[in-house]
């Protein structure tokens, strides 16, 4: 018995992946940056074609603190002008999601953000 659930765990965990933790990294060329006067740091990146923000330079934003903030904008800077892509780890999305994901203030948080040859 124990045998038949273990593999019908399995079977239902390949079946459906999306029940796993959901990771998305998201990432190819940044074409801007902006940062507002409330500190909020957004780019349009090509995996999404709109508008999200990342964080704040001002304040802590949904656990990341400015101090991060500004070592992420430096790296979104350097991808611009270096014409170098730029990857965005999110741990609340899959990568399918990289071009479907909310917006604006509405985007999720990242995990991390990557500088990339």
């Amino acid at each position: 018995m124990t045998k038949l659930i273990s593999l019908a765990l399995a079977v239902i965990t390949m079946a459906f992946p999306s029940l796993a933790n959901a990771a998305a990294s998201c990432g190819g060329p940044v074409t801007n940056v902006i940062t507002y006067g409330t500190g909020d740091v957004m780019i349009l990146g090509s995996w999404r074609g709109d508008w999200t923000v990342l964080c704040n330079v001002n304040q802590e934003r949904l656990g990341i603190k400015p101090q991060t903030c500004f070592t992420w904008f430096s790296s979104i800077s350097t991808a611009i002008t270096e014409n170098k892509d730029l990857y965005v780890y999110y741990t609340t999305i899959n990568a399918p999601e990289c071009a479907t994901m909310p917006t604006y203030g509405n985007a999720p948080v990242p995990y991390y953000v990557r500088l990339a040859k």
